[in-house]
């Protein structure tokens, strides 16, 4: 099995062939625009969605995996799906 793409045939967020890696990149851009002049740290961000199977785990991921890029960044990457917590 290729180590790029998960056990569901997905591709994952931090694999350059990925087509919504400029998505994540321009999210990953505004977040930090955002928040340039604020040095207080840790900073908290919240994807979510009233829609079951919207695409926000999708897109958190792939937001934490383009700012992880960072190398004078952590990410701590915490999914709290009703059905399935995950911690990366």
């Amino acid at each position: 099995m290729n180590a790029s793409v998960s056990s569901n045939g997905e591709i994952v967020p931090w694999e350059q062939r990925d087509p919504m890696l400029p998505y994540y990149e321009a999210l990953r851009d505004r977040l930090i625009m955002s928040y340039s002049g604020d040095k207080h740290k840790p900073k908290i961000v919240a994807v979510t969605s009233c829609k079951r199977g919207s695409g926000t785990t999708r897109i958190a991921t792939g937001l934490a995996a383009a700012l992880s890029r960072d190398v004078q960044r952590n990410v701590l990457f915490i999914g709290l799906e009703k059905d399935n917590i995950a911690v990366a």
